[in-house]
């Protein structure tokens, strides 16, 4: 049975929306972050690997206090919040057990946790974060002469 109406144009390009869209897109300066908190130790506890999971060593591997870094210093962890480093925190764990070759850690929960803390670009394209050039500050702008008007604040407009 044929829909009832007009049937729509095919030339859409007139279509306005009353409303913003929902999800825009989140621009983040291109900074590396520095005030991240400290990788936590590992939970040893002294009680068997066995019974609770807890960790093969002390130490952490090489490797994760290497992603720990890349990690922490992403330009949109400025906006993480605490429960945001507590998770990637849990993250490094499961880091470390990968590339320790622990039991029952293939890596296979770590990928889907990286997607979500927006690791690699492709990762945050799907957040909808994107990074951009660092605006020039007040400060980094040359010593102008008296009688010349400086245009460079009218570039943002």
């Amino acid at each position: 049975m044929p829909v009832t109406g007009v049937a729509q144009k095919a030339d859409r390009s007139q279509v306005r929306h009353r409303n913003p869209t929902v999800a825009d897109w989140i621009d983040v300066e291109m900074i590396p972050f520095e005030g991240a908190p400290p990788l936590r130790d590992r939970a040893t506890g002294g009680i068997s690997v066995m019974e609770v999971g807890a960790a093969n060593s002390p130490d952490w591997p090489p490797a994760t206090l290497d992603w720990w870094r890349d990690i922490s210093r992403m330009p949109h962890c400025k906006l993480w919040t605490e429960s945001e480093w507590r998770y990637a925190m849990d993250t490094a764990e499961i880091h470390a057990r990968t590339m320790e070759a622990w039991r029952g850690y293939t890596g296979a929960s770590l990928l889907p946790r990286e997607k979500q803390m927006g690791v690699t670009a492709d990762f945050r394209r799907g957040l909808r974060i994107r990074y951009v050039e660092p605006k020039a500050r007040k400060d980094d702008q040359p010593a102008a002469d008296a009688n010349v008007i400086q245009m460079s604040g009218y570039r943002d407009l």
